[in-house]
């Protein structure tokens, strides 16, 4: 909602783990942004075509994500609100 409290998916320490791989995933189990090296920069955008198009905001709801850091998988949610 660009009042610049948590305007973006913050992962704490992300910074230490370069080499990282994070998926996102709507709660119908549809990836919906992707990246290698993430750097807490996901402002709720699709990155890949599928249910909505590349580049427009995701609606509101629970996404779940993995997060692959040194080989080991580590899995949550976010939720969006606008």
């Amino acid at each position: 909602n660009n009042d610049g409290i948590n305007d973006f998916f913050k992962i704490d320490c992300i910074e230490f783990y370069a080499d990282n791989k994070l998926d996102i995933y709507n709660r119908y189990g549809a990836l919906v942004y992707k990246t290698a090296g993430y750097q807490n920069t996901w402002d709720g955008t699709a990155n890949v075509d599928g249910v909505v198009r590349r580049n427009e905001k995701l609606p509101v709801g629970t996404y779940y994500y993995v997060l692959e850091v040194d080989g080991r998988a580590k899995t949550g949610w976010v939720f969006i609100m606008r």
